[in-house]
């Protein structure tokens, strides 16, 4: 049993030092590259060509399992502020102050300016009726945050490049509800609490399986969903309050075991979550495992404050830019890149030079929006520390 708790810590926390942590910055890098994978590697009618090429291809499509690592994520750095935060002054108006500044202005800027390219498409007759409708009525639902709940009800994701807002609409659901959970719930309760939810999470996807939902339906619909972030928030809870040592000793089996399982899964009814051994089952094998390995991550990281920069570091501090811009850079590439014209007999080496240049301007994007457009907002948040 965790036994040796450790005191409760009384000096000053600087929230946005850990959000810095070079460890986790990597594993961020590391989610972003997984999910831009996915679907720079997706090109419409791409012809059929070698057993290399299709294996290739299998590989990028597991791709999405990134977005299970930026739950954890999340999970594990918001329960950490919360925790070292929830006491002080004017919490609740500063953690949502904070977490207003740092995700709505791209998030909006991109609607924005997403809007008035459709407008301008829709009445120069380069965009269809039905695509246009189609946006047109999945607007509030993104407006609100709530385009996974759009996508549990039409069974579709939201179209012209809004379709990857779901996960972020599940991210700000979590951040909207689980201060006040924690606050209200006793700290000794904490735990019990949070691992009742993650049961919760997989006895509901149980029942929405048995009961004829589908895949997509319980893979975006947030109650199901849960407890991909509150794996991250139980190892927060656990990081805290035990000792590091013996928090490694009992985190390192968990994460080679559900590691294995995870990829035992993917091999065996991957590489997508349709089947329900996936995403039933699955969601919560692989939130094991990324919570552990982060916070592996992060207890190592205490360890050594090495301030060495990797390109995965580098990812990961562009990271939410990167998430929120690539899916359109794709969509401009696949109108500009004849891929699914190639007739060779491998059409690999074209698809690594799209996705490369995909990744490479969606990276140049996001450090454009982050120094010119995002920062003064983020300066901001030292106001409300």
């Amino acid at each position: 049993m965790l036994s040796q708790e450790q005191p409760v810590r009384a000096k000053a926390f600087d929230a946005s030092a850990v959000q810095r942590d070079i460890g986790l910055d990597k594993l961020r890098g590391l989610a972003i590259l997984l999910v831009m994978i996915f679907h720079f590697f997706q090109v419409p009618n791409l012809p059929k060509s070698s057993a290399l090429d299709e294996c290739v291809i299998h590989f990028a499509r597991m791709g999405w399992c990134g977005v299970e690592l930026f739950f954890s994520l999340s999970g594990f750095l918001i329960t950490r502020i919360i925790l070292r935060t929830l006491h002080s002054k004017h919490f609740f108006r500063n953690f949502y102050i904070r977490r207003t500044l740092r995700i709505f202005p791209l998030y909006y800027a991109y609607l924005l300016l997403l809007s008035a390219v459709v407008v301008c498409a829709f009445m120069l007759g380069r965009l269809q009726e039905p695509s246009f409708n189609s946006f047109a009525a999945a607007s509030p639902f993104l407006l609100g945050y709530l385009s996974n709940f759009y996508t549990f009800y039409t069974e579709q994701f939201t179209p012209l490049g809004t379709g990857h807002f779901w996960s972020l609409a599940t991210e700000e659901q979590f951040y909207l509800l689980w201060p006040a959970l924690l606050f209200l719930v006793p700290r000794s309760s904490l735990l019990p609490f949070a691992v009742s939810l993650l049961a919760f999470s997989l006895v509901l996807r149980i029942a929405l399986e048995w009961l004829g939902a589908s895949a997509v339906q319980i893979y975006v619909f947030f109650p199901a969903r849960l407890d991909s972030i509150v794996f991250g928030g139980v190892a927060a809870i656990m990081s805290e309050r035990f000792d590091p040592k013996l928090v490694r000793r009992y985190a390192l089996p968990v994460c080679w075991m559900s590691g294995l399982l995870s990829v035992y899964l993917l091999f065996k009814y991957g590489p997508t979550a349709e089947h329900p051994a996936v995403h039933v089952y699955g969601l919560t094998v692989f939130g094991l495992f990324f919570s552990s390995l982060v916070c592996l991550v992060a207890i190592s990281a205490r360890k050594s404050q090495s301030s060495n920069i990797s390109i995965l570091a580098v990812f990961g501090t562009y990271s939410y830019g990167l998430y929120v811009i690539h899916v359109c850079v794709r969509a401009a590439l696949v109108q500009l890149w004849p891929v699914s014209q190639l007739h060779l007999n491998s059409v690999l080496p074209s698809l690594v030079a799209f996705a490369t240049l995909g990744i490479s301007t969606s990276l140049g994007l996001a450090m454009l929006s982050f120094h010119f457009f995002e920062e003064p907002f983020l300066q901001l948040k030292r106001r409300f520390s």
